[in-house]
């Protein structure tokens, strides 16, 4: 099992746990593992170079001088040697014959948070960008043995935009916003595309009172439980 932070823990269809998303110590993607051993193999040039072109100063550290290895021209990230965690590509699914966690399919995004939709499908949404002026949300989804990921259509509304949460509702998925706060996303796995929507009319979600949480009740598909700062509601799906 690789080291991971905020990543999600999803029972698929079978019965079978995956560790999906957020972040790892993970080596680099299939794709990259060559480009990988080639750049270290440069950097290992480099700094014999640099070794015998310059001279080291007594105080100076072991380890310092060349030591960050070039981006990738695959992925284009530079992953240095002393980098703990990083945005995870890679999942995890637990094997009961071998009592191990065994490798899954590597995503097209890195990170996200991840949620598994009525029809048995895995839906994982996230940021991708370096920095909050050109991060956008991406989303991606995967069979029900999750055996290969699928990116999404682009996400419907703009830079600027603010998720707060997404939850699975049936075979669709919730966001709400507080950015803007008049409108919410829907995803439909059964279609795969987006919705974007007005606020129900009937109810308490508005502009000033976007739910903190929403989450679907147990046993009552077509109902959404809404808390507030202050109250709660309970809400028919689809919401209206």
């Amino acid at each position: 099992l690789v080291d991971r932070q905020r990543a999600s823990l999803v029972e698929l269809a079978d019965g079978r746990l995956a560790v999906i998303g957020g972040l790892a110590s993970e080596p680099a993607s299939p794709a990259c593992q060559r480009c990988e051993a080639q750049r270290q193999a440069e950097i290992s040039r480099l700094k014999a170079r640099h070794a015998r072109t310059t001279p080291r100063p007594a105080d100076e550290e072991e380890g310092s001088g060349i030591d960050e290895p070039p981006p990738c021209s695959v992925c284009g990230e530079t992953t240095g040697p002393r980098e703990r965690f990083r945005r995870a590509r890679s999942c995890e699914v637990f094997d009961e014959a071998s009592k191990r966690f065994q490798p899954g399919p590597w995503a097209h995004h890195a990170g996200g948070r991840a949620v598994r939709l009525a029809n048995g499908r895995i839906f994982k949404f996230g940021l991708e960008g370096w920095s909050a002026s050109d991060s956008v949300y991406v989303a991606e989804t995967a069979d029900a043995r999750l055996g290969s990921w699928t990116a999404a259509p682009p996400f419907p509304l703009p830079q600027g935009t603010r998720v707060t949460q997404f939850v699975a509702v049936g075979s669709q998925v919730l966001f709400v916003l507080d950015r803007p706060e008049d409108r919410l996303v829907i995803w439909d796995d059964e279609r795969r595309s987006w919705r974007v929507e007005s606020l129900p009319t009937s109810g308490q979600w508005g502009p000033r009172n976007v739910p903190r949480v929403a989450l679907p009740l147990a046993g009552a598909a077509d109902r959404l439980l809404l808390i507030h700062d202050r109250d709660y509601e309970v809400q028919r799906w689809p919401l209206r």
